[in-house]
C-alpha cells in the first residue's frame, strides 16, 4: 500500500508487523522498500515492549512513535491512555505511559532520518 502514502508523507511502522493476510509481502523485501522512502520511521516496538515488561504493549509504543505526526496533541493521547487503562490500576497506566514515551523517544527528531 505504499502507493497510498502522500507525497511528503511519513511512514511509521514496526519492524515486526502482524502478518494477518495470507499474501503478506516478504518482510525483508518490504523493509528494504520502506527504507528507500524519504520519510520513514521503523521502530522495533516488539523489543521495546518486551524491555518494558509488557509484550502486549506494541500498539502503545507505535502510538507514541507516530504521535509526532498525528493531528492530536501529546497531552490528549496521554489522557486517553490513562482513561483506557485506569480500571486496571495505576501500575498498568504507568507501564503504558512508559511504552508511549519509549515510542515517542524512538521517533523523536526522525522526521527525515530512517530509524532501524
Amino acid at each position: 500500500y505504499l502507493e497510498y502514502l502522500a507525497a511528503g508523507g511519513t511512514l511509521v511502522t514496526a519492524t515486526h508487523p502482524v502478518e494477518n493476510i495470507t499474501d503478506y509481502p516478504a518482510l525483508p523485501a518490504l523493509l528494504a522498500q520502506i527504507r528507500q522512502l524519504p520519510r520513514a520511521v521503523l521502530v522495533d516496538a516488539e523489543a521495546m515492549a518486551r524491555k518494558e515488561g509488557n509484550p502486549a504493549g506494541v500498539n502503545v509504543v507505535m502510538v507514541g512513535a507516530a504521535s509526532h505526526w498525528l493531528p492530536v496533541q501529546e497531552a490528549t493521547l496521554r489522557r486517553n491512555i490513562e482513561r483506557r487503562f485506569a480500571a486496571r490500576g495505576q501500575g498498568v497506566v504507568d507501564a503504558n505511559l512508559r511504552l508511549f514515551d519509549a515510542g515517542r523517544q524512538a521517533a523523536a527528531g526522525l522526521q527525515v532520518v530512517i530509524m532501524i
